[in-house]
């Protein structure tokens, strides 16, 4: 704990303060400024009082006024020191206390004596002391990271300067509503500086953790406005609580208009890249003033794949759309930001779509689109890496799944385990055994044996892809939680269990030099499932569990498969629900 006081106002703005104990002294005598000015009674037990002058400033520079008001305090707390007149208080640079490791908690000397001073203290001043106490603050500030802050070192000043300059620039504030709506309500056109430093950037930059604007150390904002005081287009209030633009902003859809027209939009980018590596990268080809890496439509949580860069000037801008750029081994698809926003508008459009609809309170009492997970599904396609076909290298459907215990025409497709490894659905009602997977309820023992011996036929094949293979490559991205796939096929999907792996995978995919995934000797190419795709994906999921569990009671079979060609065997099913086109497995 530490106890803050304000010294009286003629003097200047200054703080004292002084630890709760011998504890917080040893911590105040660790973790002091350069500005800090330490007093204790001489010869007496008493509290560590400190006063933090101003940048620049030395002990020379303590006016009579700050000082009483500092021996006064350090006399009222001293508990010998309090009881008689005429004490002496000595008082010194911070930075000449010494502390060794045979002294005791709390205890300090000093490097020098000559840099110590002595005042005689009379008696104690009630008048100065109620003062003085009614503006004490209790705190438990982090005494190193506020240590860290006084005087921000070059790199740190650098982005906190550049960071608050682009909070109120032409780049952000138009459409900066929370700004806008901040300055609007403030008289003089400025906000608090505590704030602008909660904001998670800042907190960044700043090593401040999670704080919220009232928990911002004083002397982190204070460090942070004598930064910005060197900026030319903001302006910091005299106290440097307080921070707005130097000049008025023009009209916000002019400006919008102006900044737009300047601005380009790159992609596809990694989905972890940063922003300070795609500002260096442009920064070759001109002067960038803004770097945005907008979110994914359907996840805001994701980055989209496009950075919206925006430069200083309109003819930087249309010189790099002229460009030939490769960022991360990838060539760049460069367009103006107007062409981004349109396609952006369809894909938000369409996305909203496909959205369920969550008011309770619907016209007629419609019924509610039903809702479906997003962004899980990736479609995969396998090509050779050689110049053969892809079909004559993976094998015909055929061979492959004959001769992996697979089915033919003949036997009505009896490999049809969807129903069963499809029932855990979305709501997992069915019980699972140990190892995750769903029992395969009806699947012939030969079948089962079938299966294991085609994992060992083709482990070590490298013609050959395998649910297996797909399984492990995947992973490596995120969990897996069905791959939609069959021996001898050149086409699938893998079901992520989040959004975040399915995009982590495509964007892995589109920045290798191949073009794709390397799977033994085959490249998977991959394409996400969104909109109407994504919705008829699920639709025919769960219309497969729905007819799974109708026919639960008492007619076990499973009827024929929807082949992806078309063809059906066994019982047929309705056209509209039927079977999915797809079909999806569980490994």
């Amino acid at each position: 704990m530490v106890f803050y006081f304000k010294a009286r106002p003629e003097v200047g703005d200054f703080t004292i303060f002084m630890g709760l104990d011998k504890f917080e002294n040893e911590e105040l005598i660790k973790y002091g400024f350069p500005e800090d000015i330490w007093f204790h009674v001489d010869k007496m037990s008493s509290a560590h009082v400190y006063v933090r002058l101003h940048k620049g400033q030395t002990i020379d520079d303590i006016s009579e006024g700050l000082l009483e008001d500092c021996v006064q305090l350090v006399k009222e707390n001293s508990i010998q020191g309090n009881k008689v007149n005429n004490i002496d208080v000595v008082y010194t640079p911070w930075s000449n206390l010494k502390k060794t490791a045979s002294m005791d908690v709390g205890q300090v000397g000093f490097y020098s004596s000559k840099m110590v001073r002595t005042v005689r203290v009379e008696k104690r001043i009630n008048e100065i002391v109620n003062r003085l106490n009614r503006t004490k603050v209790e705190r438990k500030p982090d005494l190193k990271v506020t240590t860290s802050m006084a005087s921000l070192n070059e790199e740190t000043a650098k982005k906190v300067l550049r960071q608050v300059e682009f909070y109120f620039s032409d780049s952000n504030l138009p459409r900066d509503e929370f700004l806008k709506k901040s300055i609007s309500e403030s008289e003089d056109g400025m906000i608090s500086l505590a704030l602008i430093c909660s904001f998670s950037r800042m907190r960044g930059h700043l090593g401040l953790g999670d704080l919220k604007a009232d928990a911002i150390p004083e002397d982190s904002v204070k460090a942070v406005a004598e930064t910005l005081r060197k900026s030319t287009t903001l302006k910091i209030s005299e106290d440097g609580q307080k921070v707005g633009r130097a000049t008025e902003i023009l009209k916000p859809e002019e400006v919008i208009e102006q900044v737009d027209i300047r601005t380009v939009a790159a992609a596809p980018l990694e989905f972890d890249v940063k922003l300070e590596d795609v500002e260096t990268f442009f920064g070759q080809f001109g002067k960038v003033n803004s770097v945005r890496l907008p979110r994914h439509v359907a996840d805001k949580k994701l980055f989209c794949g496009t950075a919206l860069v925006e430069f200083s000037t309109e003819e930087d801008a249309n010189k790099i759309l002229t460009e030939t750029l490769t960022y991360g081994g990838v060539q760049l698809e460069l367009k103006p930001k107007k062409e981004f926003d349109t396609e952006r508008a369809k894909e938000t459009e369409e996305y909203e779509k496909t959205r369920p609809l969550t008011n309770s309170n619907r016209k007629n009492n419609a019924k509610p689109e039903e809702d479906y997970p997003k962004g899980l599904i990736v479609a995969f396609t396998l090509k050779s890496s050689s110049d053969k076909d892809s079909t004559e290298k993976n094998g015909t459907p055929e061979e492959t799944q004959k001769e992996a215990g697979g089915v033919n025409a003949e036997d009505g497709e009896k490999d049809n385990k969807e129903n069963v490894d499809e029932k855990n659905s979305l709501d997992g009602e069915e019980k699972k055994t140990e190892d995750g997977e769903k029992p395969s309820e009806g699947v012939k023992e030969g079948e089962k044996e079938g299966k294991l011996n085609a994992v060992e036929t083709y482990k070590d094949n490298m013609d050959v892809v395998m649910r297996e293979d797909l399984k492990i490559l995947f992973g490596k991205f995120g969990t897996v939680k069905y791959i939609d796939f069959k021996i001898g096929e050149v086409s699938g999907f893998v079901r992520f269990e989040e959004p975040e792996a399915a995009h982590k995978a495509r964007a892995a995919a589109v920045l290798t030099e191949l073009g794709g995934l390397v799977v033994k000797n085959f490249i998977a190419t991959l394409e996400p499932v969104s909109g109407e795709a994504e919705k008829e994906y699920w639709k025919n999921f769960r219309g497969s569990h729905e007819k799974f569990r109708e026919s639960k009671g008492g007619n076990r079979g499973r009827g024929g498969k929807y082949h992806r060609g078309g063809h059906k065997h066994g019982r047929s099913r309705d056209d509209n629900n039927g079977g999915r086109p797809n079909k999806h497995r569980k490994f």
